[in-house]
């Protein structure tokens, strides 16, 4: 049996030796910003916020606010703001229409936009009174994005994986520093914002699934010790029992509910106040009576609550279109479902990969688009529309996204062929070239070792990027029984020093039945339920060795996870 400090010691190279990519913040650039925006505040000049919808993009508009409210009391003391918030919706799609955004720029003297894109076509030339910061890969057809000073986005390249939450809070840290001696040391300390910002910009790394980085995690690391030391101030944390907050916590108790609200297309101004805040005494405190926040937050969990009602019935129509169809030989499958929802659909096709292990999309009729809006998810996702694109002329169908996880608009009148071509998709060539990513396994005998790995690294691995998963091998076991609940499977294993209970596929039932070797991920073993397993034999490899990306994919969790977790572990919210 493998010493587990040697395991440790193993684990903790490769933790070590994690990307080292740092986002660096331009402080010129970002001085220049800060300033055009501090000069509007003297001025007493109206400003807009423009938010996205997804939460980087509301936490991340949020926290800009927060601190431009403070720059504006420092200034201009109490008073009527002139600083205003507005939030995307997806019904209105991933960029600020230019309708609306024409609108806005009649009534605000400057508008800044928060994590809805790098490439507004209709800006034109007319850019003097526009603010850009955002951190998605720029569009193909903007060659030179330095040479656009209106826009802020660190990731000019792809270069770098961070979030706007985090490069909001990295330009605010960087301007409040330039202006420490202006505005006097004490009165920074007093108001020292800081703390709420730089936990949002900690959630917003784990909503957007930023790559874990070295640098990455630090910064989550600190995030999450601000929410620990304020735990009794944030209601969304109310029912965690641990004390020391986690990356999995915040995703269970936050980023779904947030994600469930714009999904439902519910506007997330209603909820803002539940999320300012100011500090006391050193301590976050909020700025709401307990009574109103509690309400709201009601409110939000009642619409997550409906939407996963509504995801609960979407699926089973879902799936029984899917037991009447031939999957097996397909390499991806779109599906198209009656839902007036369709920001659901991002889990729908979750819930498919899930299921099928196949890159998929689904959509669905959106009449005030009069378009077919979706989205995808998958290991070759997006490269299916990328072969399907070269086929069609562009205005037929548009996408975007990350490479597993993917939104798609499709005209009406191009819907059927669509469906035929892409269900029809050989993508044996693209799969071949593709590059795989890779999984550390280790090798372990005991559920013991497990436990005490998942007790020394608590929620390491679900933070770590995709090529950094952990596994161990588990192979002397016996299980207490199977017990089937909706599409999957609970079990518990036990050995001669310890018990762990796992959930999983009927495929894997007589495996697990027969003692076969297994996959577990280290994760927290408190939350067993969250467990991920794989077989070994599935993948024909010995342990201890480096595996393909398929792990990933071949990923069971139960179906809370699969639902609620979507955005998470995949990346992007379409």
């Amino acid at each position: 049996m493998r010493d587990i400090q040697e395991f440790n010691n193993d684990f903790l190279d490769d933790f070590l030796n994690l990307s080292d990519e740092k986002l660096k913040i331009d402080r010129n650039i970002t001085s220049k910003f800060m300033k055009q925006i501090y000069k509007q505040i003297v001025l007493k000049n109206r400003i807009l916020l423009c938010n996205d919808y997804d939460v980087d993009g509301f936490l991340g508009g949020l926290s800009l606010y927060s601190y431009l409210k403070l720059l504006e009391i420092r200034v201009n003391g109490e008073g009527k703001s002139k600083i205003d918030t507005f939030y995307n919706k997806r019904s209105l799609g991933y960029e600020i229409p230019e309708e609306k955004f024409n609108s806005f720029a009649e009534d605000y003297d400057l508008i800044v936009l928060i994590d809805t894109g790098s490439s507004y076509s209709y800006f034109n030339e007319n850019t003097e009174n526009v603010l850009v910061i955002d951190h998605h890969p720029i569009k193909e057809d903007v060659k030179d994005i330095s040479a656009l000073e209106y826009i802020y986005n660190p990731n000019v390249n792809n270069t770098i994986s961070t979030s706007s939450g985090r490069v909001v809070y990295e330009m605010i840290e960087s301007f409040e520093d330039n202006m420490r001696d202006f505005f006097g040391k004490d009165v920074i300390k007093q108001h020292d914002i800081l703390k709420v910002i730089k936990m949002y910009a900690g959630i917003t790394i784990c909503s957007d699934m930023a790559k874990m980085s070295h640098d990455n995690k630090i910064f989550l690391k600190e995030s999450l010790d601000l929410m620990s030391d304020n735990k009794d101030s944030l209601v969304w944390l109310k029912d965690v029992g641990s004390k020391n907050i986690s990356a999995m916590d915040i995703s269970f108790n936050l980023i779904n509910k947030i994600n469930s609200y714009s999904r439902m297309n519910e506007d997330l101004k209603d909820i803002e106040d539940v999320f300012k805040f100011k500090i006391e005494r050193d301590c976050i405190k909020s700025l709401m009576s307990s009574k109103k926040i509690l309400s709201l937050w009601e409110k939000l969990e009642s619409i997550h609550e409906k939407r996963k009602d509504i995801t609960f019935q979407l699926e089973n129509t879902l799936f029984e279109n899917l037991d009447k169809t031939n999957t097996k030989d397909m390499d991806c499958i779109v599906n198209v479902v009656d839902n007036s929802f369709s920001g659901i659909n991002g889990l729908l096709s979750q819930t498919v990969l899930n299921s099928t292990l196949k890159s998929n999309l689904v959509v669905s009729f959106d009449e005030s688009k009069d378009l077919y809006v979706g989205s995808g998810r998958g290991d070759m996702v997006k490269k299916s529309l990328e072969v399907l694109k070269n086929d069609y002329p562009k205005d037929k169908f548009f996408f975007g996204g990350h490479e597993m996880a993917v939104g798609i608009t499709i005209k009406k009148d191009f819907i059927d062929e669509f469906v035929d071509r892409y269900n029809k998709l050989d993508l044996s060539k693209e799969r071949e070239n593709s590059k795989n990513e890779n999984i550390k396994v280790y090798e372990t005998n005991s559920i013991k070792d497990y436990k005490e790995a998942n007790e020394y690294y608590l929620n390491l691995s679900p933070t770590t990027n995709v090529d950094k998963k952990y596994f161990v091998e588990l192979s002397n076991y016996e299980n207490l029984g199977i017990a089937k609940k909706n599409r999957w499977y609970k079990s518990t294993l036990v050995d001669d020093t310890a018990s762990v209970t796992i959930y999983f596929k009927e495929n894997d039932v007589e495996k697990i039945q027969n003692n076969s070797p297994i996959l577990l991920e280290i994760m927290n073993s408190n939350d067993s339920k969250f467990l991920q397993n794989m077989n070994l034999e599935d993948f024909n490899i010995e342990p201890t060795k480096t595996v393909g990306n398929q792990l990933i994919q071949d990923a069971d969790t139960n179906k809370e996870v699969e639902e609620e977790m979507e955005e998470y572990f995949m990346g992007v919210n379409q």
